[in-house]
């Protein structure tokens, strides 16, 4: 099925998160269906479409904020690797060779971004020079001072 119109990628997605979404007793739709109608639509946004690739991120945002939320600990930072995650996702889409789905390089370039996003916080912490103060007067009374 080729997707030409809009409204036809659009129907696409929509149904492709649609079938993919968890019934109430737990089944989720066809992920061969699913794949088909995602690589459809990063064809149609390696090609310029804007519409096609943010259809892919309404398809794929539920899953990839999970990733980040259980990589970072908590909502906050998860929304900003998500977003830095679909920003280079955007970037690199010509790069996408397709070897593997959409889902599993949008779960890597997450992870890569939560690891650059959680180094970043860590090297930026400082800690209080309140809590150093212990350290600092042992530190002046074992060197005389």
């Amino acid at each position: 099925m080729t997707l030409g119109s809009t409204d036809q990628r659009q129907r696409a997605a929509a149904g492709a998160a649609e079938r993919d979404s968890v019934t109430p007793d737990g089944v989720r739709g066809s992920n061969a269906s699913v794949q088909d109608e995602l690589s459809e639509l990063v064809e149609a946004a390696r090609g310029g479409d804007q519409c096609a690739f943010e259809q892919l991120v309404r398809a794929t945002h539920r899953d990839t904020f999970t990733l980040a939320v259980r990589l970072t600990g908590n909502e906050e930072d998860a929304r900003d690797v998500t977003q830095e995650a679909y920003l280079r996702a955007y970037r690199g889409l010509a790069r996408f060779r397709g070897d593997a789905q959409f889902s599993t390089w949008m779960y890597r370039i997450t992870a890569n971004c939560a690891a650059t996003y959680l180094g970043r916080r860590n090297r930026h912490r400082h800690d209080s020079l309140a809590d150093q103060s212990e350290v600092i007067e042992r530190d002046l009374i074992w060197t005389g001072m």
